[in-house]
C-alpha cells in the first residue's frame, strides 16, 4: 500500500484526521500523520526531516514557515486569516 507522510500542526489535528480517513477510503493510500506544535515541526524540517505534505500555521512573520522548506520543494500558503 502506498503511503503519504504528513506533518501537521496540532491546531488542525481533528480536521486532518477526519480528512485523512476520507482520503484513505477514497484512494487506498495510507496517510502516516504526525502532529506537533508548529515551532517543533519547523525545527524538525530544518534538521532535515522529510514529508510529502507539511501543514503549518504562520505566526507574526508569515514567511518563516516557507523559509523552512528544503531546496527543490514547492511551498505555498493556501489560507490566510486576518484579524
Amino acid at each position: 500500500m502506498e503511503t503519504i507522510r504528513m506533518l501537521s500542526t496540532l491546531g488542525l489535528m481533528g480536521a486532518m484526521r477526519s480528512l485523512s480517513s476520507a482520503f484513505e477510503a477514497e484512494t487506498g493510500i495510507q496517510v502516516d500523520a504526525d502532529f506537533a506544535p508548529t515551532l517543533a515541526l519547523l525545527k524538525r524540517l530544518r534538521g532535515g526531516e522529510a514529508a510529502d505534505l507539511v501543514i503549518l500555521i504562520a505566526h507574526g512573520n508569515n514567511s518563516y514557515a516557507l523559509d523552512a522548506r528544503p531546496d527543490g520543494c514547492d511551498a505555498q500558503p493556501v489560507l490566510r486569516l486576518r484579524g
